[in-house]
């Protein structure tokens, strides 16, 4: 429980930024990504994913705040039938300018659900990572995220994110 109400003022406080007065001039994003997260399902060699991203620049400090969700597809494991997605909220923080290129550090909570056969479980965590916008013709991203869980349901990962961002 404690998690959620930590994610839950998380999720407030981003989306307060967010829409706080003024913020007309903070500059919406989205975008696309290919996933693979390296420890579901537990005993599996890891799974790939889709994903989808709606980000919000803040304006006057060098921060955007980035909501997401991931559907995994993984390997059945023994005959059952495992589903496994992911959802969250992150601050990307970039303060450097590179011209075309923008690194930044990434910080957020997430929810996680597991299913096998007809049992689901949801657990909540945090995440902590790096990423790169590099703008060519179109912005491409490359995200290496730790997202920690303190359950039994595969634990902490790694996972890998690789996009396009609009």
């Amino acid at each position: 429980m404690k998690h959620a109400r930590l994610f839950a003022v998380f999720t407030v406080a981003a989306l307060a930024l967010a829409l706080r007065p003024g913020a007309g001039a903070a500059q919406v994003h989205y975008g696309a990504h290919l996933s693979w997260a390296d420890s579901y399902p537990p005993g599996g060699g890891g799974t790939f994913g889709l994903g989808a991203r709606v980000g919000y620049d803040l304006g006057v400090l060098p921060v955007s705040v980035w909501g997401h969700g991931d559907y995994y597809f993984p390997e059945d494991v023994q005959g059952t039938d495992t589903g496994y997605l992911t959802a969250g909220l992150d601050a990307h923080y970039s303060p450097i300018d590179l011209g075309p290129t923008a690194p930044y550090i990434l910080a957020g909570g997430m929810l996680r659900r597991t299913s096998a056969n007809d049992v689901s479980t949801t657990s909540y965590g945090y995440v902590a990572g790096l990423g790169v916008e590099v703008e060519i013709f179109l912005t491409s991203s490359l995200q290496i995220r730790r997202e920690f869980f303190d359950d039994l349901d595969g634990g902490s990962q790694w996972t890998v994110r690789l996009g396009v961002v609009f």
